[in-house]
């Protein structure tokens, strides 16, 4: 939501000659970056990686609000 938020504002600037802007997203990786990296322990404790998957996942998060706004059931 924030992220949609931020790009209207943006690109409604630009089209008003403003000039052309960047944004850096922030994501997180719950797999390793190939195919043979599957111990990612090295990267992050199993807590964190749990903790992410949890309570911080913005798929599952964003669902959770979808169904608690009532635009979507489950």
């Amino acid at each position: 939501m924030a992220v949609n938020d931020l790009t209207r504002k943006l690109v409604e600037r630009a089209r008003k000659g403003e000039g052309p802007f960047f944004m850096e997203l922030m994501t997180y990786r719950y797999h390793g970056h190939h195919v043979g990296d599957i111990n990612r322990d090295y990267y992050r404790s199993q807590d964190e990686e749990k903790d992410w998957k949890e309570n911080k996942d913005p798929i599952i998060r964003f669902r959770g609000y979808l169904v608690s706004e009532g635009i979507a059931t489950e």
